[in-house]
């Protein structure tokens, strides 16, 4: 089968090692993106398998479907934080590997009518096939206190003077393309080692438009249910929040109780469900980050299921 997806998979070779994946396997990729993480995984798995590939972006489930010929593939629109709604469905039960790719593609950032990157031109929404508040919802109507909290956990330095011009501005005219946020984010925040200011503003804005965390959050706990003994499940975040996410769940459920340190008696019942594998996350080397420069923020962190 021929690699050709527009996008370029990061840590694809990690991700295959760690999978732990022998023909005939059952796979679910809950963010299926153009499907270069899943022409390799296929690969794996051979016409035996079962690979159920989610995504919620209509684009992306069309392109593999139109390009990915593999009697094994099953797409299904929807939200990762619905893996186990999504998995009933298709007749998906503990399965062997779960792979939840939370970066946003090449083509999701360059297709100019997602609004996602700074360097587009365009409507600021931001949405990626979910409904809600867009980007430019938030900008224009939560408190300059709702708007400091958000670019502050992402980050984002010169917070007040940057939210102190987002609301004069919006006094004026409301701020409804990508070209109006950037200019205004570059008039009162500076570059730092030669990062646009923009990206992690319109980071946030992304992250909350699509409710990445709180997909996350449900994901990985629907995900450890879903996966046999054995199975494993790996993460590849872009975003520290994400990233610690990822390592706080991971390290609690390694463990078989999880009540405060000054608590006495175990009182929380809780059971250990997964292995840690990665004890620190696996990055990609400077090959990879050659090729492919988006990479060079990926963390990667794999668990197993006991």
């Amino acid at each position: 089968m021929q690699d050709n997806s527009p996008h370029i998979p990061v840590l694809l070779q990690h991700v295959i090692e760690q999978s732990n994946l022998r023909e005939g396997d059952s796979v679910i990729d809950g963010t299926i993106g153009f499907g270069g993480h899943a022409l390799a995984l296929l690969n794996i798995i051979g016409n035996s398998g079962k690979y159920l590939g989610i995504d919620k972006d209509e684009k992306a489930l069309d392109y593999c479907k139109n390009h990915i010929c593999n009697p094994s593939l099953i797409l299904a629109k929807g939200m990762f934080g619905e893996i186990d709604q999504i998995a009933a469905e298709n007749n998906f039960s503990s399965v062997n590997f779960i792979l939840l790719d939370l970066g946003v593609s090449s083509v999701q950032l360059d297709d100019a009518s997602y609004g996602l990157s700074f360097l587009s031109t365009g409507a600021l929404d931001m949405r990626i096939g979910v409904n809600g508040k867009s980007a430019a919802d938030i900008i224009n109507n939560w408190t300059a206190k709702e708007l400091k909290q958000l670019f502050t956990e992402n980050g984002q330095e010169g917070t007040n003077r940057l939210v102190d011009k987002i609301i004069s501005e919006r006094q004026k005219n409301r701020i409804k393309t990508v070209e109006q946020l950037r200019t205004l984010i570059e008039s009162v925040v500076p570059y730092k080692h030669g990062i646009n200011p923009s990206t992690k503003v319109f980071q946030a804005l992304r992250i909350e438009a699509n409710d990445e965390f709180g997909q996350l959050m449900a994901g990985l706990a629907k995900s450890t249910d879903l996966l046999a003994k054995g199975g494993r499940i790996v993460v590849i975040s872009f975003h520290s929040g994400e990233d610690k996410i990822v390592k706080n769940f991971f390290r609690n459920e390694a463990l078989d109780c999880i009540c405060p340190s000054n608590m006495p008696v175990c009182q929380c019942n809780h059971k250990a469900s997964l292995q840690i594998i990665t004890k620190s996350p696996i990055i990609a080397g400077e090959k990879e980050i050659k090729g492919n420069p988006r990479s060079r923020s990926a963390k990667m962190r794999v668990a197993e299921k006991i």
